[in-house]
């Protein structure tokens, strides 16, 4: 249960599911939503939708993460093939706009959806099983690099 989730085609009930709940995640918290209300929301009949698709609300997160991460990292791949070596602002957009484009997209709940994820302690264990640290690691030697003079936090 560690690490990114791979990414696997979804059904479009599937994708309704998870962009529904997305979206009921970020305005309520992940406690602050059942598989029946997300079910309901998404249209479906079907009460065990969730749970079909998805096993539990763990599964589900899981799943967003699956579908958004990608995204983000196949963006930042783009614009970072494109930066001139030493280009300490082009890094830093390269890597932040991505999340301001999904922030700004018709379905753009992602960053909200992380926000109520980091609020409480239950389901900030689900934000740190899921989302690779990998790519912030390699983000942050990349600027250390160019910033060498910087000390690290509480170094002195």
């Amino acid at each position: 249960m560690s690490g990114a989730p791979e990414r696997v085609p979804l059904s479009a009930t599937a994708l309704q599911l998870l962009r529904t709940a997305e979206r009921l995640f970020a305005e309520h918290g992940f406690a602050g939503v059942s598989l029946r209300q997300i079910s309901t929301e998404a249209g479906s009949a079907n009460n065990s939708a969730v749970s079909y698709h998805f096993g539990s609300k763990e599964g589900l997160v899981e799943a967003i993460f699956a579908y958004r991460l990608p995204q983000l990292r196949q963006r930042r791949e783009l614009l970072k093939a494109r930066l001139h070596p030493g280009d300490l602002r082009a890094l830093i957009e390269a890597h932040l706009l991505p999340v301001f484009e999904l922030a700004e997209a018709p379905d753009g709940f992602y960053l909200s959806f992380l926000e109520q994820l980091e609020r409480s302690p239950a389901s900030r264990a689900l934000l740190t099983a899921y989302v690779p640290t990998q790519s912030q690691a390699d983000f942050v030697a990349e600027i250390q690099s160019l910033l060498p003079e910087i000390d690290e936090p509480g170094a002195a």
